[in-house]
């Protein structure tokens, strides 16, 4: 399917469908990308590994993280167990780790410099050209329609600023993307400021 074709479905979907538009193309682009940046992290289409060298306890992870799916040790063959809080421990070969924001830290604190293998699945940079196909299958476009409405009503205007339709939007887009047999993870599309005060 052809991101054009997307961006025609969005506009019906959002009833603007007449000249002058409440949402201009570029607009609905941006939306429509946010959407299918987000959508393809949470339902782990973009698992990638990323490898640290560290002898700290706290390792940054990417500011695209959605979630960790796993923390190999290769110097120890093993990998680690998650854990529920953060303690703090004397240093030693870490067989925890605990997730904080975007950072991960290694449960205790490693002894010395070692290596550290993260799985996890982040959001995709995405390019939309109307031209091109979009990297999604045809069971995915509803779930990515919803995923740009809620950026849509959440636009800061006051003509198209509307939280309970942007409500129900993101809850059909998370529904949707757990329909879809994927894991849930505690993933939130961008909180964004209400043009009469207030966040959303």
């Amino acid at each position: 399917m052809k991101y054009g074709d997307l961006l025609e479905q969005l506009r019906r979907r959002l009833g603007d469908i007449k000249s002058p538009y409440l949402w201009s193309d570029e607009e609905l682009v941006e939306y429509l990308s946010s959407a299918t940046s987000v959508f393809l992290g949470m339902v782990d289409k973009n698992r990638v590994v990323r490898e640290f060298q560290t002898s700290s306890s706290t390792i940054p992870l990417s500011d695209k993280l959605v979630r960790v799916h796993d923390v190999y040790l290769p110097s120890a063959d093993r990998y680690l167990k998650p854990a529920e809080v953060y303690y703090k421990m004397s240093p030693g070969t870490p067989a925890y780790y605990f997730v904080y924001g975007l950072n991960l830290e290694l449960i205790p604190p490693p002894s010395s410099q070692i290596a550290v293998r993260v799985t996890c699945s982040e959001t995709v940079d995405i390019t939309i050209d109307p031209e091109v196909d979009a990297p999604i299958t045809s069971i995915d476009v509803p779930t990515i329609l919803f995923g740009a409405m809620y950026f849509a009503f959440t636009k800061f205007d006051v003509d198209t600023y509307n939280p309970r339709k942007a409500s129900e939007a993101y809850t059909q887009f998370r529904q949707g993307v757990y329909e879809l047999g994927k894991l849930w993870v505690n993933k939130t599309l961008p909180t964004r400021a209400s043009p009469t005060g207030g966040l959303l």
